[in-house]
């Protein structure tokens, strides 16, 4: 495999045999809670972890870990007023009336979806003027395998931004001896196509994988680190996919990464590693998981993100893992009224500054 810039540190086998504990059959953060109660402190990290010469960040999920004690909690103070916010939202809005004098109620972007799967082949035309009508004025397709790569790249224009990536699942049913060849093709893919490429990924780790299908996390931090690697190459965002390894991922994230910017999509975690993530850079995307009211987690951190970090998605897909079924992309409606709820904000101000958001990260959608 190429080498694209970000090496592993010594002590390989340290770090495979923390991956393997990882592996153990335990769900989201009791994977985690499971990983510090056996004092693994640190996963594999990368050479220039601690922020390229600043000082190093302390890791403060690891803090007390022997006392059992809670981190001292991370306060993230919302940066605009909701009336600010509304306010320019009307200003903006102002300026995307349709012709006739009327608008939308709601104009938003989708900033995770698979459009290009197959099974949207026969309607993907319907599926996305039906998802206009509904006020969706763009979407952001992510990457699944160097191989439909192309296939993504064709539907792009000025409201479909376009992601390529290497996707955890795209490794289930390959040998790992494919791995360098495809991160390699996916390479040649950037730098061929630049212009029209908007962000690397999806890339990251998902511990339900490596349970259920066989591909270790070490296989696929590894896959990560040159993922994040080509994305610093290539200037470009990244789109990151974390499954039950939020302490894996984290450590490969640091201030070159965040600086050309990160998304990590469908974000259903705690509010201490939203505050965490926030800290590097990254803009957390909220799906379907919303919807849940259960959810704990994911309900504390959707209400206490600051607006200028949030995204929203519907993640539609041509088959979802579990049950095959196709889910329609105007489901981000559902989720931005569900945010909206919970914060106690119009949806019209959810809509319009995730819109925004995704407009800074990945241009396009009007601006």
């Amino acid at each position: 495999m190429r080498s694209l810039g970000l090496e592993a540190r010594d002590g390989d086998q340290a770090d495979s045999e923390r991956l393997a504990f990882l592996g153990r059959d335990v769900e989201g953060d009791e994977l985690e809670r499971s990983l510090g109660n056996a004092g693994l402190e640190r996963l594999p990290t990368l050479e220039h972890e601690d922020r390229f010469g600043a000082e190093p960040e302390p890791d403060r999920s690891r803090a007390h870990v022997a006392d059992d004690r809670e981190p001292e909690p991370i306060l993230v103070e919302r940066e605009e007023s909701i009336d600010v916010v509304a306010a320019e939202c009307e200003m903006m809005d102002a300026h995307e009336r349709a012709s006739d004098g009327t608008r939308d109620a709601i104009q938003c972007v989708d900033a995770h979806c698979h459009l290009d799967f197959a099974a949207f082949d026969a309607d993907r035309d319907g599926v996305m003027a039906r998802s206009r009508s509904a006020g969706i004025v763009g979407h952001v397709i992510a990457g699944y395998s160097p191989e439909s790569a192309r296939g993504a790249l064709r539907l792009r224009s000025e409201s479909v931004r376009v992601c390529v990536g290497l996707h955890p699942w795209a490794l289930v049913g390959t040998d790992e001896s494919t791995d360098a060849a495809r991160i390699d093709a996916l390479a040649a893919l950037v730098e061929e196509q630049s212009g029209a490429i908007d962000g690397i990924g999806e890339i990251g780790v998902d511990a339900a994988l490596a349970r259920s299908e066989g591909v270790s996390l070490e296989r696929q931090l590894r896959v990560a680190r040159e993922g994040l690697a080509l994305a610093l190459r290539a200037n470009k965002p990244v789109v990151l996919h974390v499954v039950g390894a939020h302490e894996a991922m984290l450590p490969l994230v640091d201030a070159r990464v965040g600086a050309a910017g990160v998304m990590v999509h469908a974000f259903s975690a705690s509010r201490e590693r939203m505050t965490r993530w926030l800290a590097r850079g990254a803009m957390l995307s909220f799906g379907r998981a919303v919807l849940d009211p259960r959810a704990r987690h994911v309900q504390e951190s959707m209400r206490e993100i600051p607006l200028d970090r949030l995204l929203v998605e519907s993640d539609a897909t041509g088959g979802h893992h579990a049950t095959g079924a196709r889910r329609d992309p105007r489901l981000l409606l559902d989720v931005i009224r569900a945010i909206a709820a919970a914060r106690g904000e119009p949806p019209e101000v959810i809509a319009c500054t995730t819109r925004d958001n995704a407009r800074r990260l990945f241009g396009g959608f009007g601006r």
